[in-house]
């Protein structure tokens, strides 16, 4: 299985702030068209482990099936409740060893170039880079690399990449032009008013280009 859409949308359970309104936003981007021009991860942070898996099933009974769906965190859970793949923070190269096919998809944070040529030595889908700009949520990631670090990070790794952190839609076209495969999304979409608008905005500034 392979994931070639060119929107990652992120749906963040903290910065949603309640479940209501996190699975409310779930279900409602999931049912955005085409539904192979986008995937959803779903980011639960924070949480005990039981709690993480009943927030992580009810994310994905409620999310339509035929959107590419990937948790962050947990791939055992993730295999377990028939999610797509799971994403995998930076440095957790032991975890990446012991996927298997339960976890068709494998996407993996990726803070500096470094990082990128080390992930080159495994079976990974896709590499979320950051901070490309300046984040407008989370920091502590390093200082921006801009769109010429976008570059040298696409050349050095061997995956997909996606350029994550402070991207908004007149930007998303900048980056495919420097060689990402799309954009990875949190706050530019969850964080505004309408999120399912949003995200087609996002669409369309990467689809018409």
């Amino acid at each position: 299985m392979s994931f070639q859409g060119r929107l990652i949308i992120i749906v963040d359970f903290d910065y949603c702030g309640t479940e209501k309104r996190w699975l409310e936003t779930l279900k409602q981007l999931s049912e955005l068209e085409p539904r192979n021009s986008f995937c959803i991860q779903v980011r639960i942070k924070g949480q005990n482990k039981s709690d993480y898996a009943a927030l992580a099933t009810k994310a994905r009974e409620i999310v339509n099936r035929e959107v590419t769906t990937i948790l962050n965190g947990d791939p055992q859970i993730a295999s377990d409740l028939g999610y797509d793949g799971v994403h995998l923070p930076e440095n957790h190269w032991r975890r990446l060893t012991e996927l298997n096919e339960n976890n068709p998809l494998v996407s993996v944070a990726a803070h500096s170039t470094d990082a990128l040529r080390i992930l080159n030595d495994f079976r990974v889908s896709m590499v979320l880079y950051s901070p490309i700009f300046a984040p407008t949520w989370k920091s502590g990631f390093g200082e921006p690399k801009g769109l010429e670090g976008l570059r040298k990070g696409v050349q050095d790794s061997d995956h997909q990449v996606y350029a994550l952190g402070g991207v908004v839609e007149k930007e998303t076209c900048m980056c495919i032009d420097v060689g990402a495969k799309g954009v990875a999304v949190l706050s530019g979409i969850v964080g505004t008013e309408d999120a399912c608008e949003s995200a087609r905005s996002y669409l369309r500034h990467l689809y018409e280009h």
